[in-house]
């Protein structure tokens, strides 16, 4: 079972925010914007989709790692880990749709939900993710039909609501058309997607805590070797590099608080001293904390 707490850190991370209301939300966003210039592996239960409209990223996924360029996109369903970042000398700029089966009509246990929702959303056809490109005539409308959904949602007339969830079951039956029926039956569980989102969780829970390689095989009852490659094969890093650049995340909130010693923000953050997180800090992010923080205080 997926946590709330995911999709929350996730809404945070890229600053776009989604209300319980309607579990719905669409816009803009720059890579060079997000603390990191990443957004680290996580999952949430809204489905996204995600077109670059300027620049280059480096997307992975279930499927493994692409990079994606102009005129690309991607649609990732709900509870499949996915990660992105910033290329070295390319900044990326991105539109994405982000909105919750429900949406679909997921939980009206009838013929549609049965038929059309239910297996692609809950496993049993192998959907995790779909590369989508402009050259593409489909792949081209579910494009244009994201940019209808942005018109109205920045408009909100009068019953806007009814229309987002109407152009989202058009841009499902359209996916459903020319891909998702065409998608084998799903085969034996993928264990290793569950260890991986096993170990993530067990990472972001307990993150200000010292934290071993050993200590994350374990939660996942598998061995350290094991655990190592998972990471390295499914997210292109070790599992205490994830640690250390969550760590680092996190404190860039902390850092947002000038009256907090940088000592303090180490140590809330999970560092053990003040002069290894400011070597790590400096190492992910280019700069040191003490500079980060001027950077954020000329922005305010």
């Amino acid at each position: 079972m997926i946590s709330q707490i995911s999709r929350n850190k996730y809404l945070m991370e890229t600053g776009l925010k989604m209300t319980d209301d309607l579990p719905f939300v669409i816009g803009y966003d720059v890579i060079s914007q997000i603390a990191g210039h990443e957004i680290l592996a996580h999952w949430h239960t809204v489905l996204e989709f995600f077109y670059i409209e300027e620049g280059e990223i480096l997307f992975s996924c279930e499927g493994g790692s692409r990079l994606m360029q102009r005129g690309q996109g991607i649609i990732i369903n709900s509870n499949v880990l996915h990660a992105y970042h910033k290329t070295e000398g390319q900044d990326c700029r991105y539109l994405v749709l982000n909105f919750h089966p429900s949406l679909l009509g997921e939980k009206e246990n009838n013929v549609i939900e049965k038929r059309y929702i239910h297996p692609f959303i809950h496993g049993e056809k192998e959907f995790h993710e779909l590369y989508l490109s402009a050259e593409h005539p489909s792949q081209k409308s579910m494009i244009q039909k994201m940019y209808e959904i942005l018109e109205v949602w920045e408009k909100k007339e009068e019953g806007y609501e009814l229309m987002i969830q109407s152009q989202l079951l058009q841009m499902w039956h359209l996916l459903y058309m020319t891909e998702l029926r065409f998608l084998p039956d799903a085969r034996q569980e993928n264990i290793k997607m569950q260890c991986i989102q096993k170990a993530v969780r067990f990472i972001r829970e307990n993150y200000t805590e010292k934290i071993t390689l050993k200590e994350i095989a374990g939660h996942c009852n598998i061995s350290e070797t094991v655990c190592w490659r998972l990471f390295r094969s499914q997210l292109d890093q070790s599992p205490i590099e994830y640690v250390i650049k969550y760590r680092i995340q996190m404190s860039l909130e902390l850092l947002g608080d000038p009256c907090l010693p940088i000592t303090q923000v180490a140590s809330r953050s999970g560092f053990d001293s003040h002069s290894y997180y400011s070597k790590v800090f400096k190492k992910v992010m280019g700069c040191t904390p003490q500079a980060y923080r001027k950077i954020i205080d000329k922005r305010t």
